[in-house]
Protein backbone atom coordinates (compact mmCIF):
# COMPACT_ATOMS: atom_id res chain seq x y z
CA UNK A 1 0.00 0.00 0.00
CA UNK A 2 1.43 3.02 -1.08
CA UNK A 3 2.74 5.74 1.61
CA UNK A 4 -0.08 8.79 2.34
CA UNK A 5 1.69 12.28 0.76
CA UNK A 6 2.36 14.03 3.86
CA UNK A 7 3.83 16.97 1.77
CA UNK A 8 0.64 19.08 2.59
CA UNK A 9 0.57 18.43 6.79
CA UNK A 10 4.56 19.05 6.57
CA UNK A 11 4.42 22.69 4.72
CA UNK A 12 1.41 23.70 7.44
CA UNK A 13 3.98 22.40 10.33
CA UNK A 14 7.01 24.00 9.07
CA UNK A 15 5.11 27.64 8.59
CA UNK A 16 3.55 26.72 12.53
CA UNK A 17 6.95 26.03 13.83
CA UNK A 18 8.88 29.50 11.51
CA UNK A 19 5.70 31.67 13.43
CA UNK A 20 6.59 30.36 16.84
CA UNK A 21 10.26 30.97 15.96
CA UNK A 22 10.02 35.01 14.57
CA UNK A 23 7.41 35.83 17.57
CA UNK A 24 10.41 34.31 19.82
CA UNK A 25 8.06 31.27 21.29
CA UNK A 26 9.38 28.79 19.86
CA UNK A 27 11.13 25.46 22.02
CA UNK A 28 12.73 22.16 21.62
CA UNK A 29 9.32 20.47 22.30
CA UNK A 30 7.36 22.34 20.02
CA UNK A 31 10.20 20.56 17.33
CA UNK A 32 9.56 17.09 19.13
CA UNK A 33 5.90 17.35 18.81
CA UNK A 34 6.03 18.25 15.18
CA UNK A 35 8.64 15.34 14.79
CA UNK A 36 6.51 13.08 16.26
CA UNK A 37 3.14 13.40 14.20
CA UNK A 38 5.83 13.28 11.09
CA UNK A 39 7.28 10.42 12.43
CA UNK A 40 11.06 12.05 11.98
CA UNK A 41 13.68 13.09 13.87
CA UNK A 42 14.16 16.95 15.42
CA UNK A 43 17.08 17.18 13.20
CA UNK A 44 15.26 16.46 10.21
CA UNK A 45 12.33 18.84 11.05
CA UNK A 46 15.59 21.80 11.70
CA UNK A 47 16.38 21.16 8.11
CA UNK A 48 12.82 21.24 6.83
CA UNK A 49 12.91 24.77 8.72
CA UNK A 50 15.78 26.30 6.52
CA UNK A 51 14.43 24.73 3.60
CA UNK A 52 11.50 26.68 4.23
CA UNK A 53 13.44 30.02 5.03
CA UNK A 54 15.35 29.64 1.74
CA UNK A 55 12.04 29.75 0.06
CA UNK A 56 10.01 32.34 1.25
CA UNK A 57 8.65 30.28 4.27
CA UNK A 58 7.32 27.55 2.37
CA UNK A 59 9.30 23.82 2.63
CA UNK A 60 10.00 22.78 -0.64
CA UNK A 61 11.30 19.56 -0.92
CA UNK A 62 13.69 19.02 -3.55
CA UNK A 63 12.22 17.09 -6.87
CA UNK A 64 13.34 13.37 -7.33
CA UNK A 65 14.53 12.79 -10.62
CA UNK A 66 11.14 10.73 -12.38
CA UNK A 67 10.80 9.22 -16.02
CA UNK A 68 8.42 11.63 -17.35
CA UNK A 69 5.60 11.46 -20.50
CA UNK A 70 7.56 12.43 -23.56
CA UNK A 71 6.02 12.97 -26.80
CA UNK A 72 7.95 9.88 -28.05
CA UNK A 73 6.73 7.66 -25.31
CA UNK A 74 3.77 8.56 -25.62
CA UNK A 75 3.80 7.77 -30.00
CA UNK A 76 5.16 4.22 -28.92
CA UNK A 77 2.70 3.56 -26.21
CA UNK A 78 0.09 4.98 -29.04
CA UNK A 79 1.50 3.18 -31.90
CA UNK A 80 1.56 -0.61 -29.93
CA UNK A 81 -1.83 -0.06 -29.03
CA UNK A 82 -1.04 0.07 -24.94
CA UNK A 83 1.72 -3.12 -25.33
CA UNK A 84 4.19 -1.67 -22.93
CA UNK A 85 6.55 -4.05 -23.78
CA UNK A 86 6.66 -3.47 -27.18
CA UNK A 87 7.14 0.07 -26.22
CA UNK A 88 9.45 -0.53 -23.51
CA UNK A 89 11.35 -2.24 -26.40
CA UNK A 90 10.82 0.22 -28.83
CA UNK A 91 11.88 2.87 -26.46
CA UNK A 92 15.01 1.02 -25.66
CA UNK A 93 17.03 0.59 -28.72
CA UNK A 94 15.73 4.08 -30.00
CA UNK A 95 17.76 5.36 -26.92
CA UNK A 96 14.52 7.69 -25.37
CA UNK A 97 14.95 5.89 -22.13
CA UNK A 98 18.60 6.83 -21.18
CA UNK A 99 19.36 8.45 -18.19
CA UNK A 100 20.61 12.06 -18.25
CA UNK A 101 24.48 12.31 -17.03
CA UNK A 102 24.62 8.83 -16.13
CA UNK A 103 26.24 6.92 -20.26
CA UNK A 104 24.55 3.52 -20.07
CA UNK A 105 22.45 3.23 -17.91
CA UNK A 106 18.09 3.62 -18.86
CA UNK A 107 15.47 3.45 -16.97
CA UNK A 108 13.72 0.46 -16.14
CA UNK A 109 10.58 -1.46 -17.41
CA UNK A 110 8.87 -0.64 -14.39
CA UNK A 111 10.08 3.08 -14.17
CA UNK A 112 8.09 3.14 -17.72
CA UNK A 113 5.08 1.84 -16.53
CA UNK A 114 4.61 3.99 -13.34
CA UNK A 115 5.66 6.78 -15.59
CA UNK A 116 2.55 6.00 -18.19
CA UNK A 117 -0.34 4.68 -15.56
CA UNK A 118 1.11 8.53 -13.67
CA UNK A 119 0.66 10.70 -16.43
CA UNK A 120 -2.46 9.13 -18.84
CA UNK A 121 -5.78 8.78 -17.10
CA UNK A 122 -7.28 5.32 -18.06
CA UNK A 123 -9.70 6.98 -20.23
CA UNK A 124 -7.00 8.18 -22.78
CA UNK A 125 -5.46 5.23 -22.20
CA UNK A 126 -8.27 2.75 -23.76
CA UNK A 127 -8.47 5.40 -26.73
CA UNK A 128 -5.14 4.73 -27.80
CA UNK A 129 -5.95 1.35 -27.27
CA UNK A 130 -9.28 1.42 -29.20
CA UNK A 131 -10.45 3.78 -30.05
CA UNK A 132 -13.20 6.62 -28.99
CA UNK A 133 -15.58 4.63 -28.00
CA UNK A 134 -13.29 2.79 -25.43
CA UNK A 135 -12.53 6.66 -24.73
CA UNK A 136 -16.24 7.32 -24.12
CA UNK A 137 -16.87 4.12 -21.60
CA UNK A 138 -14.75 6.13 -19.12
CA UNK A 139 -16.76 9.52 -19.15
CA UNK A 140 -18.95 10.72 -16.71
CA UNK A 141 -22.54 11.11 -17.02
CA UNK A 142 -24.12 12.86 -14.09
CA UNK A 143 -27.77 12.47 -14.05
CA UNK A 144 -30.50 15.63 -15.00
CA UNK A 145 -32.60 16.71 -12.55
CA UNK A 146 -36.29 15.41 -13.05
CA UNK A 147 -38.10 19.27 -12.81
CA UNK A 148 -41.59 19.93 -13.17
CA UNK A 149 -43.60 18.19 -16.39
CA UNK A 150 -43.43 19.59 -19.73
CA UNK A 151 -40.26 21.15 -18.89
CA UNK A 152 -38.38 19.07 -21.04
CA UNK A 153 -38.89 16.38 -23.73
CA UNK A 154 -36.61 14.03 -25.53
CA UNK A 155 -37.32 12.71 -29.06
CA UNK A 156 -35.98 10.30 -31.10
CA UNK A 157 -36.72 7.23 -34.29
CA UNK A 158 -36.44 3.91 -33.24
CA UNK A 159 -35.46 0.85 -35.37
CA UNK A 160 -37.82 -2.32 -34.10
CA UNK A 161 -36.37 -5.36 -34.61
CA UNK A 162 -38.74 -7.22 -36.05
CA UNK A 163 -40.14 -7.69 -39.81
CA UNK A 164 -43.83 -7.30 -40.50
CA UNK A 165 -46.02 -8.19 -43.14
CA UNK A 166 -47.30 -5.19 -44.99
CA UNK A 167 -48.55 -5.83 -49.00
CA UNK A 168 -47.50 -9.26 -48.82
CA UNK A 169 -43.62 -8.60 -48.53
CA UNK A 170 -41.41 -7.90 -45.20
CA UNK A 171 -40.77 -4.71 -43.62
CA UNK A 172 -38.87 -3.21 -40.60
CA UNK A 173 -41.16 -0.61 -38.72
CA UNK A 174 -39.95 2.36 -36.95
CA UNK A 175 -41.35 4.27 -34.45
CA UNK A 176 -40.53 7.86 -33.65
CA UNK A 177 -41.75 9.05 -29.92
CA UNK A 178 -41.24 11.82 -27.63
CA UNK A 179 -40.96 11.24 -23.86
CA UNK A 180 -41.53 13.46 -20.91
CA UNK A 181 -38.15 13.61 -19.12
CA UNK A 182 -39.91 14.41 -15.50
CA UNK A 183 -42.11 11.58 -15.33
CA UNK A 184 -41.13 9.12 -18.03
CA UNK A 185 -44.34 9.43 -19.70
CA UNK A 186 -44.78 8.14 -23.21
CA UNK A 187 -46.50 11.44 -24.71
CA UNK A 188 -47.23 10.65 -28.55
CA UNK A 189 -45.85 8.40 -31.24
CA UNK A 190 -46.00 7.52 -35.23
CA UNK A 191 -45.36 4.52 -36.62
CA UNK A 192 -44.39 3.96 -40.50
CA UNK A 193 -43.22 0.94 -42.18
CA UNK A 194 -39.90 2.53 -43.53
CA UNK A 195 -37.30 4.91 -42.22
CA UNK A 196 -38.99 7.81 -40.74
CA UNK A 197 -38.58 11.71 -42.47
CA UNK A 198 -40.04 14.96 -41.30
CA UNK A 199 -43.50 14.08 -41.91
CA UNK A 200 -43.27 11.06 -39.35
CA UNK A 201 -41.82 13.88 -36.83
CA UNK A 202 -44.28 16.29 -37.40
CA UNK A 203 -47.49 13.64 -37.00
CA UNK A 204 -45.90 12.55 -33.94
CA UNK A 205 -45.24 15.67 -32.52
CA UNK A 206 -49.01 17.00 -33.67
CA UNK A 207 -50.23 13.50 -31.70
CA UNK A 208 -47.69 14.43 -28.20
CA UNK A 209 -48.52 17.72 -27.98
CA UNK A 210 -52.48 17.32 -28.29
CA UNK A 211 -53.85 16.21 -25.35
CA UNK A 212 -57.24 14.00 -26.86
CA UNK A 213 -56.90 10.47 -26.58
CA UNK A 214 -55.48 8.22 -26.46
CA UNK A 215 -53.13 9.34 -24.75
CA UNK A 216 -54.25 11.77 -22.43
CA UNK A 217 -54.05 13.25 -19.80
CA UNK A 218 -50.40 13.67 -21.31
CA UNK A 219 -49.71 16.56 -23.77
CA UNK A 220 -49.12 19.93 -23.62
CA UNK A 221 -46.43 22.77 -25.41
CA UNK A 222 -42.81 21.57 -23.45
CA UNK A 223 -39.88 24.09 -23.28
CA UNK A 224 -37.48 22.46 -24.17
CA UNK A 225 -37.00 19.46 -26.37
CA UNK A 226 -33.99 17.15 -26.49
CA UNK A 227 -32.83 15.20 -29.77
CA UNK A 228 -30.08 14.13 -31.69
CA UNK A 229 -28.78 15.68 -35.17
CA UNK A 230 -30.65 13.23 -37.74
CA UNK A 231 -31.84 15.37 -41.05
CA UNK A 232 -35.46 14.56 -40.49
CA UNK A 233 -35.79 16.12 -36.68
CA UNK A 234 -33.12 19.06 -38.08
CA UNK A 235 -35.60 19.91 -40.80
CA UNK A 236 -36.93 23.46 -41.85
CA UNK A 237 -40.21 22.30 -41.46
CA UNK A 238 -39.66 20.68 -37.78
CA UNK A 239 -37.92 23.74 -36.65
CA UNK A 240 -40.38 26.33 -38.24
CA UNK A 241 -43.07 24.67 -36.29
CA UNK A 242 -41.08 24.59 -32.86
CA UNK A 243 -40.39 28.65 -33.79
CA UNK A 244 -44.15 29.28 -33.82
CA UNK A 245 -45.06 27.02 -31.10
CA UNK A 246 -42.48 28.59 -28.61
CA UNK A 247 -40.53 25.58 -28.18
CA UNK A 248 -36.76 25.95 -27.62
CA UNK A 249 -34.98 22.89 -30.02
CA UNK A 250 -32.05 21.63 -28.70
CA UNK A 251 -29.92 19.78 -30.88
CA UNK A 252 -27.21 17.80 -28.57
CA UNK A 253 -23.69 16.53 -30.24
CA UNK A 254 -23.42 13.39 -31.94
CA UNK A 255 -22.30 10.08 -31.06
CA UNK A 256 -23.73 10.98 -27.32
CA UNK A 257 -27.00 8.91 -26.63
CA UNK A 258 -26.41 9.16 -22.63
CA UNK A 259 -27.57 13.13 -23.34
CA UNK A 260 -30.99 11.79 -23.73
CA UNK A 261 -30.72 8.75 -21.54
CA UNK A 262 -34.57 8.50 -20.74
CA UNK A 263 -35.54 7.87 -24.69
CA UNK A 264 -32.78 5.31 -24.99
CA UNK A 265 -33.76 3.71 -21.86
CA UNK A 266 -37.64 3.10 -23.83
CA UNK A 267 -35.90 1.89 -26.46
CA UNK A 268 -34.11 -1.20 -24.87
CA UNK A 269 -37.42 -1.14 -22.44
CA UNK A 270 -39.21 -1.97 -25.66
CA UNK A 271 -37.02 -4.97 -27.79
CA UNK A 272 -36.56 -6.57 -23.81
CA UNK A 273 -40.10 -6.49 -22.38
CA UNK A 274 -42.64 -6.39 -25.95
CA UNK A 275 -40.46 -7.13 -29.31
CA UNK A 276 -38.71 -10.30 -28.30
CA UNK A 277 -41.57 -11.91 -27.43
CA UNK A 278 -43.52 -11.55 -31.24
CA UNK A 279 -42.82 -13.55 -34.13
CA UNK A 280 -40.12 -11.93 -36.97
CA UNK A 281 -37.72 -10.66 -34.31
CA UNK A 282 -34.25 -9.72 -35.50
CA UNK A 283 -32.36 -8.41 -32.69
CA UNK A 284 -29.62 -10.91 -31.38
CA UNK A 285 -29.99 -14.24 -30.68
CA UNK A 286 -28.07 -17.18 -28.42
CA UNK A 287 -25.14 -18.81 -29.96
CA UNK A 288 -26.27 -22.29 -28.71
CA UNK A 289 -29.89 -21.50 -30.50
CA UNK A 290 -30.18 -20.28 -33.48
CA UNK A 291 -32.92 -17.84 -34.21
CA UNK A 292 -34.96 -19.37 -36.90
CA UNK A 293 -36.64 -18.24 -39.93
CA UNK A 294 -39.96 -17.07 -40.11
CA UNK A 295 -42.10 -17.08 -43.39
CA UNK A 296 -44.17 -14.21 -44.56
CA UNK A 297 -47.55 -15.60 -43.72
CA UNK A 298 -45.76 -16.19 -40.18
CA UNK A 299 -45.10 -12.91 -39.53
CA UNK A 300 -47.51 -10.27 -37.81
CA UNK A 301 -49.52 -7.77 -39.90
CA UNK A 302 -48.50 -3.86 -39.64
CA UNK A 303 -51.82 -2.91 -38.62
CA UNK A 304 -51.56 -5.80 -35.70
CA UNK A 305 -48.04 -4.38 -34.59
CA UNK A 306 -49.54 -0.77 -34.21
CA UNK A 307 -52.00 -2.41 -32.16
CA UNK A 308 -49.88 -3.94 -29.98
CA UNK A 309 -47.42 -1.04 -30.20
CA UNK A 310 -50.06 0.85 -28.28
CA UNK A 311 -51.02 -1.51 -25.78
CA UNK A 312 -47.50 -1.73 -25.10
CA UNK A 313 -47.54 1.85 -24.45
CA UNK A 314 -50.62 1.88 -22.63
CA UNK A 315 -49.21 -0.18 -19.92
CA UNK A 316 -46.04 1.33 -19.66
CA UNK A 317 -48.28 4.54 -18.77
CA UNK A 318 -50.15 3.28 -16.82
CA UNK A 319 -49.25 0.03 -14.94
CA UNK A 320 -45.55 0.57 -15.04
CA UNK A 321 -44.46 0.80 -11.90
CA UNK A 322 -40.61 3.24 -11.98
CA UNK A 323 -38.03 2.81 -9.18
CA UNK A 324 -36.99 6.38 -10.11
CA UNK A 325 -40.79 7.54 -9.42
CA UNK A 326 -40.96 6.29 -5.91
CA UNK A 327 -42.66 3.19 -7.58
CA UNK A 328 -45.01 5.25 -9.21
CA UNK A 329 -46.51 4.43 -12.57
CA UNK A 330 -46.08 7.84 -15.13
CA UNK A 331 -49.71 8.29 -14.86
CA UNK A 332 -49.66 8.81 -10.89
CA UNK A 333 -46.35 11.11 -11.71
CA UNK A 334 -48.19 13.19 -14.11
CA UNK A 335 -51.32 13.57 -12.05
CA UNK A 336 -49.30 14.42 -8.61
CA UNK A 337 -47.46 17.44 -10.41
CA UNK A 338 -49.83 20.39 -10.52
CA UNK A 339 -47.65 22.44 -12.96
CA UNK A 340 -49.85 24.13 -15.36
CA UNK A 341 -49.69 22.99 -18.75
CA UNK A 342 -49.35 25.40 -21.90
CA UNK A 343 -52.13 24.03 -24.43
CA UNK A 344 -52.22 24.51 -27.93
CA UNK A 345 -54.95 24.79 -30.14
CA UNK A 346 -56.06 22.00 -32.74
CA UNK A 347 -55.94 24.41 -35.44
CA UNK A 348 -52.38 26.08 -34.72
CA UNK A 349 -51.06 22.62 -34.55
CA UNK A 350 -51.23 22.19 -38.44
CA UNK A 351 -49.26 25.41 -39.35
CA UNK A 352 -46.01 23.15 -39.87
CA UNK A 353 -45.51 24.10 -43.74
CA UNK A 354 -43.42 26.99 -45.05
CA UNK A 355 -43.50 29.09 -48.34
CA UNK A 356 -40.72 27.51 -50.77
CA UNK A 357 -38.94 29.70 -53.26
CA UNK A 358 -39.20 28.03 -56.92
CA UNK A 359 -36.12 29.66 -57.97
CA UNK A 360 -32.37 29.84 -55.18
CA UNK A 361 -30.72 33.22 -54.34
CA UNK A 362 -27.03 34.06 -54.51
CA UNK A 363 -25.11 34.87 -51.44
CA UNK A 364 -23.31 37.98 -51.46
CA UNK A 365 -20.62 39.46 -49.55
CA UNK A 366 -23.42 41.62 -48.18
CA UNK A 367 -25.98 38.87 -47.30
CA UNK A 368 -28.96 37.46 -49.19
CA UNK A 369 -31.31 39.89 -51.07
CA UNK A 370 -34.41 39.04 -51.09
CA UNK A 371 -37.95 40.36 -51.37
CA UNK A 372 -36.38 43.87 -51.19
CA UNK A 373 -34.86 43.30 -48.15
CA UNK A 374 -30.77 42.05 -47.08
CA UNK A 375 -30.74 38.82 -45.05
CA UNK A 376 -27.83 38.10 -42.48
CA UNK A 377 -27.01 34.51 -43.11
CA UNK A 378 -25.58 32.34 -40.18
CA UNK A 379 -22.13 32.09 -39.21
CA UNK A 380 -21.26 28.79 -40.35
CA UNK A 381 -21.70 30.00 -44.45
CA UNK A 382 -18.63 32.33 -44.15
CA UNK A 383 -16.75 32.27 -46.93
CA UNK A 384 -19.67 30.57 -49.28
CA UNK A 385 -20.19 33.82 -51.43
CA UNK A 386 -21.30 32.73 -54.98
CA UNK A 387 -22.79 29.83 -53.64
CA UNK A 388 -27.15 29.56 -54.44
CA UNK A 389 -29.67 28.17 -51.57
CA UNK A 390 -33.00 27.42 -51.42
CA UNK A 391 -34.88 30.25 -49.36
CA UNK A 392 -38.08 28.75 -47.43
CA UNK A 393 -40.83 31.55 -45.72
CA UNK A 394 -43.49 31.85 -43.31
CA UNK A 395 -45.57 34.23 -45.52
CA UNK A 396 -46.29 37.45 -44.41
CA UNK A 397 -43.75 36.96 -41.93
CA UNK A 398 -40.47 38.27 -43.52
CA UNK A 399 -38.19 39.29 -40.11
CA UNK A 400 -36.30 35.72 -40.99
CA UNK A 401 -36.45 33.10 -44.04
CA UNK A 402 -35.20 29.82 -43.55
CA UNK A 403 -32.09 28.93 -46.39
CA UNK A 404 -31.49 25.04 -47.28
CA UNK A 405 -29.48 23.67 -49.75
CA UNK A 406 -30.03 23.32 -53.38
CA UNK A 407 -29.06 19.87 -53.84
CA UNK A 408 -29.39 18.12 -50.45
CA UNK A 409 -32.05 19.84 -49.25
CA UNK A 410 -30.43 20.29 -45.96
CA UNK A 411 -31.36 22.40 -43.92
CA UNK A 412 -28.11 25.10 -43.11
CA UNK A 413 -30.11 27.85 -40.58
CA UNK A 414 -31.96 31.26 -40.76
CA UNK A 415 -30.86 34.07 -42.01
CA UNK A 416 -32.42 37.86 -40.00
CA UNK A 417 -32.53 41.12 -41.65
CA UNK A 418 -29.67 43.32 -41.34
CA UNK A 419 -31.85 46.24 -40.57
CA UNK A 420 -32.89 44.37 -37.32
CA UNK A 421 -31.59 45.47 -34.06
CA UNK A 422 -32.71 42.71 -31.38
CA UNK A 423 -30.06 41.22 -29.59
CA UNK A 424 -30.36 37.84 -32.05
CA UNK A 425 -28.98 40.29 -35.13
CA UNK A 426 -25.99 41.76 -32.99
CA UNK A 427 -25.58 38.36 -31.70
CA UNK A 428 -25.27 37.12 -35.36
CA UNK A 429 -22.87 39.66 -36.51
CA UNK A 430 -20.45 38.80 -34.08
CA UNK A 431 -20.47 35.08 -34.35
CA UNK A 432 -19.82 36.25 -38.21
CA UNK A 433 -16.74 38.15 -37.48
CA UNK A 434 -15.59 35.55 -34.94
CA UNK A 435 -16.02 32.92 -37.94
CA UNK A 436 -13.81 34.89 -40.01
CA UNK A 437 -10.97 35.33 -37.67
CA UNK A 438 -11.13 31.68 -37.08
CA UNK A 439 -11.35 30.37 -40.50
CA UNK A 440 -8.36 32.28 -41.20
CA UNK A 441 -6.56 31.12 -37.65
CA UNK A 442 -7.20 27.48 -39.07
CA UNK A 443 -6.10 28.26 -42.70
CA UNK A 444 -3.13 29.62 -41.31
CA UNK A 445 -2.15 26.69 -39.23
CA UNK A 446 -3.44 24.31 -42.06
CA UNK A 447 -0.54 25.65 -44.49
CA UNK A 448 2.11 25.83 -42.00
CA UNK A 449 1.32 22.16 -41.00
CA UNK A 450 1.24 20.78 -44.56
CA UNK A 451 4.46 22.48 -45.52
CA UNK A 452 5.64 20.82 -42.22
CA UNK A 453 4.24 17.48 -43.23
CA UNK A 454 6.41 17.24 -46.82
CA UNK A 455 8.56 14.47 -47.15
CA UNK A 456 9.73 13.76 -50.31
CA UNK A 457 12.49 10.88 -51.05
CA UNK A 458 15.18 10.17 -53.57
CA UNK A 459 13.74 7.11 -56.06
CA UNK A 460 15.72 4.02 -56.06
CA UNK A 461 16.73 1.30 -58.93
CA UNK A 462 18.14 -1.09 -56.99
CA UNK A 463 16.97 -2.20 -53.32
CA UNK A 464 18.39 -0.05 -50.43
CA UNK A 465 17.01 2.74 -48.03
CA UNK A 466 15.31 5.64 -49.83
CA UNK A 467 17.10 9.09 -48.53
CA UNK A 468 15.13 12.27 -47.53
CA UNK A 469 15.32 15.39 -50.25
CA UNK A 470 14.28 17.85 -47.82
CA UNK A 471 17.47 17.05 -45.18
CA UNK A 472 20.15 19.50 -45.94
CA UNK A 473 23.43 17.57 -46.98
CA UNK A 474 26.73 19.47 -45.68
CA UNK A 475 28.93 22.09 -48.06
CA UNK A 476 31.71 19.97 -49.75
CA UNK A 477 34.87 20.38 -48.13
CA UNK A 478 37.33 23.18 -49.73
CA UNK A 479 40.78 21.79 -51.46
CA UNK A 480 43.85 21.32 -49.43
CA UNK A 481 45.96 24.72 -49.64
CA UNK A 482 49.13 22.83 -49.94
CA UNK A 483 48.02 20.42 -52.80
CA UNK A 484 46.18 23.61 -54.65
CA UNK A 485 47.05 23.91 -58.02
CA UNK A 486 46.96 26.74 -60.69
CA UNK A 487 44.54 27.15 -63.33
CA UNK A 488 46.01 25.55 -66.84
CA UNK A 489 47.38 28.28 -68.65
CA UNK A 490 46.42 28.34 -72.18
CA UNK A 491 48.05 26.50 -74.90
CA UNK A 492 50.06 29.06 -77.48
CA UNK A 493 51.88 28.16 -80.60
CA UNK A 494 54.80 26.05 -80.29
CA UNK A 495 57.61 28.52 -81.39
CA UNK A 496 56.96 30.30 -78.83
CA UNK A 497 57.59 28.28 -75.91
CA UNK A 498 59.58 25.85 -77.65
CA UNK A 499 62.80 27.69 -77.81
CA UNK A 500 62.48 29.22 -75.00
CA UNK A 501 63.05 33.07 -76.57
CA UNK A 502 61.65 36.02 -77.44
CA UNK A 503 60.05 35.91 -81.06
CA UNK A 504 60.74 39.79 -81.04
CA UNK A 505 64.46 39.00 -81.08
CA UNK A 506 64.98 36.67 -84.16
CA UNK A 507 63.52 39.34 -86.02
CA UNK A 508 65.82 41.02 -88.34
CA UNK A 509 66.70 44.37 -88.27
CA UNK A 510 66.85 45.48 -91.52
CA UNK A 511 64.16 44.19 -94.04
CA UNK A 512 66.72 44.48 -97.02
CA UNK A 513 69.01 41.95 -95.32
CA UNK A 514 66.39 39.59 -94.46
CA UNK A 515 66.47 36.71 -96.31
CA UNK A 516 63.74 33.65 -96.34
CA UNK A 517 64.53 31.14 -94.47
CA UNK A 518 62.42 28.28 -93.73
CA UNK A 519 60.82 27.54 -90.38
CA UNK A 520 62.50 25.30 -88.25
CA UNK A 521 60.51 21.60 -87.93
CA UNK A 522 59.37 21.70 -84.39
CA UNK A 523 60.47 19.52 -81.98
CA UNK A 524 59.49 16.01 -81.57
CA UNK A 525 56.44 16.27 -79.42
CA UNK A 526 56.93 14.50 -75.90
CA UNK A 527 55.14 11.82 -74.55
CA UNK A 528 52.39 13.11 -72.61
CA UNK A 529 52.50 12.18 -69.03
CA UNK A 530 49.57 11.31 -66.95
CA UNK A 531 47.43 14.01 -65.35
CA UNK A 532 48.83 13.41 -62.03
CA UNK A 533 52.53 13.93 -63.33
CA UNK A 534 52.54 16.44 -65.57
CA UNK A 535 53.35 19.85 -65.56
CA UNK A 536 52.96 23.15 -66.57
CA UNK A 537 56.17 24.56 -68.77
CA UNK A 538 57.86 27.99 -67.07
CA UNK A 539 55.59 30.84 -68.46
CA UNK A 540 57.86 32.56 -71.50
CA UNK A 541 58.30 36.22 -71.82
CA UNK A 542 56.34 36.46 -75.31
CA UNK A 543 53.03 35.65 -73.71
CA UNK A 544 54.05 36.97 -70.08
CA UNK A 545 54.12 40.05 -71.81
CA UNK A 546 51.19 40.29 -73.65
CA UNK A 547 49.35 39.00 -70.82
CA UNK A 548 50.43 41.48 -68.02
CA UNK A 549 51.07 44.64 -70.13
CA UNK A 550 48.87 44.04 -72.73
CA UNK A 551 51.26 44.75 -75.74
CA UNK A 552 52.48 42.84 -78.71
CA UNK A 553 55.50 40.82 -78.21
CA UNK A 554 56.76 42.73 -81.62
CA UNK A 555 56.82 45.82 -79.97
CA UNK A 556 58.27 45.16 -76.91
CA UNK A 557 61.56 45.01 -78.78
CA UNK A 558 63.54 47.96 -78.72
Amino acid sequence: MPHPDLLPQQRAAIRHLLDLQHTGRLTRDDKKLVAQGLGCSVKTIERHMDNAAAHGGTYTPAPRRRLTLTPAILDAYGRWRGNMQAAYRDLLQTGHLAIPGQPGRHYSYDTLRRCILDSLDPGTRAGLIAGEDARRSKDLHPRRQRGKRNDAWEGDDKTCNIRVRLDNRAVTPHVTWWADHSTDAICGLAVTPHAPSRDAVLVSLHDAISRRPPHSPFGGAPRLIRIDGGKNFCSAPVQAAMNALGIDLHTLPPRQPQAKGLIEAINKALIHTHLKGLPGYTGPALKKAPRPAHRLEELVSFEHFTHLLHQWVKWWNFDHAIAALRRRTPAEAWEADDTPLREIPDDALYLFTLETEQRTYRLHSDGIHFKGGIYIPPASLNGHVGEHYVIRYRPHHLDRIELCHPRTNRYLGHALLSTATDPEAIERRKDIHRARRRQAASLKSQIKALEKSRVRYAALTEPGTPQRLDTQTPPAPLPDPDTFQPRRTPQLPSHSWSSGQDPAADAPQDDASAKPATPPSPPPRPRQASRKQRRLPPPTPSWSSTDRDGTDGASATP
